[in-house]
């Protein structure tokens, strides 16, 4: 059963990632990428999107062990990639690379949750990406990793590193690219001013995969209109200086479309400005000074 799953998975990668190829990338430089595992991998975004979630948790196993315990993983792990190369020869190659991609994420977790230093923090229920259970893993109040299951298996790892975890006010799940799927995001840390950093993920329905977005992460306090499709971000760099940042999607990009600034250039005299994009370029529209008694 589970290899007429990958055949077929492989067979709907084949027809329908086209454009995706060129948007994610794997752990490691494709452009040095030598070997045929290494180039199906920079090849495929479902791949290259397993092999970045791997080496995060061989990352994190191998930082929990010792040094002796360390060459151990790391020689483990050259006969792993050995083995990898000799699915060329298989009848469905991409399905055999596929599978043990699967596992050998799955026995890496099982080794990283077997030294005991990763509690679960929280669970919350997941409908989408194929998935039951979001387990969320760290030790007191730090988040460590977020994991993906369904029946008690791991279908992904997202690395998430963030502070004073608390999942009730950490953790949000909304839709934050407006395709009508839900994405999610962790607080990162809780600063001491207005400025609250998050780490996102967005999902991707054709690899049915969370992949992280460093564009969003660019932005704090942010408020996502469904209704609009406008994303705001407020931000402070200074008690007296404060603004609002409004983006809207251009062919996949975040772009700025509006900004509010607010500057106090004395103890009761502070001065607003507008802009908004004109002709592809944002543009000073509006000034005003005002007195506050």
């Amino acid at each position: 059963m589970k290899w007429r799953y990958l055949f077929l998975l492989a067979g709907i990668m084949a027809m329908s990632l086209g454009q995706a190829q060129e948007v994610f990338s794997p752990s490691f430089n494709c452009d040095r990428a030598s070997t045929w595992a290494e180039k199906s991998i920079c090849g495929d975004a479902l791949l290259a999107s397993l092999d970045v979630e791997m080496d995060a948790i061989y990352g994190s196993l191998r930082n929990a062990l010792s040094a002796e315990a360390r060459n151990s993983l790391r020689s483990e792990q050259r006969a792993w990639l050995l083995e990898r190369e000799r699915c060329e020869a298989q009848f469905d190659a991409q399905a055999c690379l596929l599978n043990l991609i699967f596992e050998r994420k799955q026995n890496l977790w099982q080794a990283r949750l077997a030294i005991g230093d990763l509690g679960r923090l929280a669970a919350v229920p997941l409908e989408i990406a194929s998935s039951d259970t979001l387990n969320f893993w760290g030790s007191e109040r730090r988040l460590e990793a977020i994991s993906l299951e369904k029946d008690n298996r791991l279908q992904q790892y997202l690395s998430a590193k963030a502070e004073d975890f608390d999942v009730a006010n950490s953790f949000v799940i909304e839709d934050m690219n407006f395709d009508g799927y839900n994405d999610l995001r962790v607080r990162e840390f809780l600063p001491a001013g207005a400025n609250i950093p998050y780490l996102y993920w967005l999902y991707q329905p054709a690899i049915e995969r969370f992949i992280a977005n460093q564009a969003l992460s660019q932005l704090t306090s942010p408020n996502f209109d469904q209704t609009t499709g406008i994303i705001t971000s407020a931000w402070r760099s200074s008690a007296a200086s404060y603004g609002q940042d409004s983006y809207r999607y251009q062919e996949g990009q975040l772009l700025l479309i509006r900004q509010e600034t607010f500057d106090y250039l004395q103890e009761n005299t502070y001065r607003y400005r507008l802009f908004e994009r004109l002709d592809g370029e944002m543009s000073l529209v509006k000034q005003r000074f005002e007195t506050v008694e």
